[in-house]
């Protein structure tokens, strides 16, 4: 996605502003879409799509060609915080990074972080061993 179309998405959602000649400046500490429905089941799509991508391919040729796929979770976060301290490492990141042609082909990463309320209790595994 094009970091115009990013910016022009926090401002037309009220998260950022820009005064006339000025800085652009965020306005929330976070940020969820303020439109209707339709909206939030595309970002919700999208977002699925990214994260099972790399499982099914690895479901499929794990063995032979496996794609990074990581999660971690703990209780002892403070979500907001991390939040922020990662969106400032992922913008050092990107100014210490040249940008990639927009007809790249290249992979690409991406960093995401989600807030579970009440913390999910993790799901017993079965190992197939108790059969």
């Amino acid at each position: 996605m094009p970091l115009r179309a990013v910016l022009d998405e926090l401002l037309r959602g009220g998260a950022a502003q820009r005064p006339a000649g000025g800085c652009i400046a965020l306005c929330a500490r976070a940020c969820a879409p303020a439109q209707g429905e339709d909206e939030k089941l595309h970002i919700l799509g999208t977002d699925v799509a990214y994260r099972v991508a790399p499982i099914d391919h690895n479901l499929q040729h794990g063995g032979s060609d496996a794609r990074l796929q990581r999660k971690v979770m703990d209780r002892g976060i403070a979500p907001q915080a991390l939040l922020e301290r990662l969106g400032r490492w992922l913008a050092a990141q990107l100014d210490a990074q040249p940008s990639a042609d927009p007809g790249s082909t290249q992979a690409r990463a991406g960093l995401g972080i989600c807030r579970f309320e009440p913390m999910p209790e993790p799901h017993e595994v079965s190992t197939g061993a108790d059969r």
